[in-house]
């Protein structure tokens, strides 16, 4: 077994690719709780970068090593750098969560929940009324019940939510990513040599490229889904909420967390093969 349980959390990031759950998307609730799995994916390789960082150059050393050679304040540098970039990435995709459940895309299923109590329940969102009294009215919407061709005109978009969706089987392994890199950071040898910790960040570095591709399965679902007629309760911010929900679906993150490591390791790399050349600095 690899020192990072690569091979795991590896298979745990290829069951999370979006090609196992196609149709979780099709419902708001459903890219809520979709979006934050992948921002748990993202908050496991920040913490990862973190605690890995930690163990081979910790901060209460990394001043004495700096002194004697300014090619470790590089090196947290280049991973700090990497953990910034995978926290964001998590911030991101958790703030588009909690903006899903008000961006309701054409085609899919809403709980009308307006003044008209006996016509409460699930419908199809059809997309703007045409009806003549709507003509010249901005927003108002058309819905139909599933199964029938019985319409409901003339809607508020404040009066539909997203309906329920659910279980989601098998996309709870996102949670367990973290812990996994956790509990192998924390079993490593107290004292790492630069050869050693080369291997680590690399190991770190292709678990980073495997979450970077995972992501990317799911970047033109979300695209496919919401690039069509939305409506939400928030007017005409609901344009803009989808832009943001689609652009947090974006594999970039990860690359910059791939780019970060890459630094690491090319210093660490110097480090290890000329342990007694690096420069001298000064530190007050």
């Amino acid at each position: 077994m690899t020192a990072l349980h690569s091979r795991i959390v590896a298979r745990q990031l290829s069951g999370l690719d979006a090609e196992h759950y196609g149709s979780v998307i099709d419902r708001a609730e459903g890219r809520r709780v979709a979006l934050n799995y992948l921002a748990a994916v993202a908050g496991a390789m920040a913490s990862a970068v973190a605690s890995l960082d930690e163990r081979i150059c910790p901060i209460d050393k990394e001043r004495e090593r700096s002194r004697r050679d300014c090619r470790w304040h590089s090196f947290r540098a280049h991973t700090d750098r990497a953990a910034r970039i995978a926290y964001e990435l998590d911030q991101r995709l958790r703030g588009a969560a909690e903006l899903a459940p008000s961006v309701l895309a054409r085609g899919e299923t809403v709980v009308y929940q307006g003044s008209l109590t006996a016509a409460h329940g699930e419908y199809v969102l059809d997309g703007p009324c045409v009806c003549d009294n709507c003509l010249d009215v901005d927003g108002a919407l058309m819905l139909t019940r599933p199964g029938s061709h019985d319409a409901l005109t003339c809607v508020n978009p404040q009066s539909i939510t997203a309906a329920p969706r659910g279980p989601y089987a098998g996309l709870e392994v996102a949670g367990y990513i973290e812990p996994v890199l956790t509990a192998a950071i924390e079993a490593l040898p107290d004292l790492i040599e630069p050869e050693y910790a080369v291997t680590l960040v690399r190991e770190l570095r292709t678990l980073a490229g495997r979450a970077g591709d995972m992501f990317t399965t799911w970047q033109q679902p979300f695209r496919d889904r919401l690039d069509r007629f939305v409506a939400g309760p928030h007017g005409d911010r609901v344009r803009r909420h989808r832009n943001t929900i689609i652009s947090a679906v974006d594999s970039a993150g990860m690359r910059g967390v791939q780019a970060g490591l890459y630094q690491a390791i090319r210093v660490l790399t110097e480090i290890g093969e000329n342990p007694a050349a690096g420069p001298v600095r000064d530190v007050a």
